[in-house]
């Protein structure tokens, strides 16, 4: 897990970074998501889903983390986060670097062996958080890049690693998600160090 930070680049000397994404085609629809992660630990994503012609916006939904909670809006209808798993995967994505929220944030961490998958040896690493949600990371033992994603009900496969501004970023996310939707996101565009708007992440 070291080496995947050493490999990734400085992300300490990020700031606010705002994240455009776009997923592929998937069940007749598109999305786009914009995610915004401050220094303190705050997260804002957006959520938009359209017809696979994006001649209709067919729903948004805004999710704000703010040190350990979060509301999420979903067109236009604002509810609180209580469920402990979500908010616990918002905490690990409001970090820039999982790998140091695993540290702040006090998680356990154990090393359960290497695991071939698709003639490629991976590290197997499972994280704990301290309201005993586990999430399981598959490190590449010839890159080092975290390339396995596993949270029990979401599975990800980080692809494309790229260096963007010095740091290494997966271009593309292949998801199968708990609700048995199967999709690929492609990042379209990371910007860092903005000055970003007042309330933002105002719950």
């Amino acid at each position: 897990m070291e080496r995947y930070m050493q490999v990734s680049g400085d992300f300490s000397r990020m700031a606010n970074t705002r994240i455009l994404v776009s997923s592929d085609p998937f069940n007749g629809v598109v999305m786009d998501v914009e995610i915004i992660k401050d220094s303190t630990n705050r997260m804002r994503q957006t959520v938009v889903v359209y017809d696979s012609a994006r001649s209709k916006k067919l729903s948004e939904t805004i999710t704000i983390y703010n040190r350990g909670k979060a509301i999420k809006i979903e067109d236009g209808k604002k509810e609180p986060v209580t469920d402990i798993k979500l908010l616990d995967e918002m905490q690990l994505y409001s970090y820039m670097f999982s790998e140091v929220a695993y540290n702040k944030e006090n998680f356990t961490l154990e090393m359960e062996g290497i695991e071939t998958i698709k003639n490629s040896d991976y590290y197997r690493i499972k994280s704990t958080s301290p309201n005993g949600i586990i999430r399981t990371n598959y490190y590449d033992k010839e890159t080092g890049f975290l390339v396995y994603i596993d949270n029990e009900e979401v599975k990800s496969h980080l692809m494309d690693y790229q260096k963007i501004n010095g740091l290494m970023y997966p271009m593309a996310t292949y998801t199968e998600g708990a609700n048995g939707a199967v999709y690929t996101l492609r990042i379209k565009a990371i910007y860092s160090n903005e000055k970003l708007k007042p309330g933002l992440f105002t719950l």
